[in-house]
């Protein structure tokens, strides 16, 4: 007997032109992942009737929707898909800014040493999740919602999909984090999430959704310091705006992307002492629209 292996997963992607709906004869490309857990989702529809011997009779399945997170460590090309769908909007000449216009994509996971494909269609990034920690890869989680996810099939869309860029992974050491006063070199980690609120829209009559809903942009994060001076637990105090700015790099150079949040508030300045080591601050912050630039988040590839 053959069971499926984690390292014979194939998953591979398309952009969606109308939501829910994969191109004909789809040219897919291989997405590189750390895991997954994208799956079909249905709620649970209970009798609510009583019985005398309180037993229920009947249990059915009720609205469906394909959701799932995809964790991946950070490199050039392979994720611009996701990044554009993260944001509402594409690159233009390597700049990628918040927009308005809702991406969806067709995922294909495949358990090639079983021929058995799953196609979910109609995927957009709710959530997306980034963090930078010492001695470690740059590591992000993107929180999937789609549309419908149809039965398994013994052939995949494409026998031959476009293969992965073959990029390195983005690293702690080959990057720069820095403000609008300079460079931060004593942060010992960063932290960032980015949430669009994507969720299904169920009407009476059908268990999968027409569309997929969304709410406002939200962007918070964490930077957590050396305990050296006052100068971001005085941000704090005063409530003074700053900018962020990270390069994200591999270490034999190549494209880098510098993940840009032009204005950003810092909402905390914890320097607890939890024992006998290094004392940290811990800043939470916000990310806001700037007037200059137009945007909450910018992300440029070099």
């Amino acid at each position: 007997m053959t069971a499926a292996q984690g390292t014979r997963t194939q998953l591979t992607q398309i952009a969606e032109v109308t939501a829910g709906t994969t191109p004909a004869t789809p040219e897919m490309i291989e997405v590189p992942f750390v895991t997954h857990s994208l799956r079909l989702d249905k709620d649970q529809v209970e009798e609510q009737t009583l019985y005398a011997d309180r037993l229920p009779r009947n249990d059915r399945h009720g609205n469906r929707r394909t959701l799932g997170d995809i964790s991946v460590e950070m490199r050039a090309d392979d994720y611009d898909f996701l990044l554009e769908s993260m944001l509402f909007n594409v690159f233009a000449t390597g700049v990628l800014n918040n927009g308005v216009t809702q991406r969806f994509f067709t995922l294909e996971d495949g358990a090639t040493d079983i021929s058995e494909y799953r196609v979910h269609r109609g995927v957009s990034v709710s959530q997306a999740r980034f963090s930078i920690q010492p001695n470690s890869n740059i590591n992000a989680t993107f929180t999937l919602i789609g549309l419908t996810t149809a039965a398994n099939a013994s052939t995949p869309l494409d026998a031959t999909p476009t293969a992965a860029s073959g990029s390195e992974p983005f690293d702690s050491f080959s990057g720069t984090l820095s403000d609008s006063v300079g460079g931060l070199a004593t942060v010992t980690s960063f932290d960032i999430t980015i949430n669009n609120g994507v969720s299904p829209v169920f009407v009476v009559g059908s268990p999968t959704a027409p569309c997929l809903e969304y709410g406002k942009s939200i962007v918070s994060g964490t930077l957590t310091f050396l305990y050296q001076d006052e100068t971001f637990i005085n941000r704090f105090v005063n409530e003074e705006e700053t900018s962020l700015s990270i390069v994200m790099a591999g270490p034999s150079g190549g494209t880098s992307y510098t993940l840009f949040l032009p204005r950003i508030k810092i909402n905390g300045a914890a320097t607890e002492v939890s024992g006998p080591a290094t004392r940290l601050i811990q800043a939470p912050f916000v990310a806001l629209r700037d007037s200059t630039a137009a945007t909450q988040v910018r992300i440029t590839k070099a």
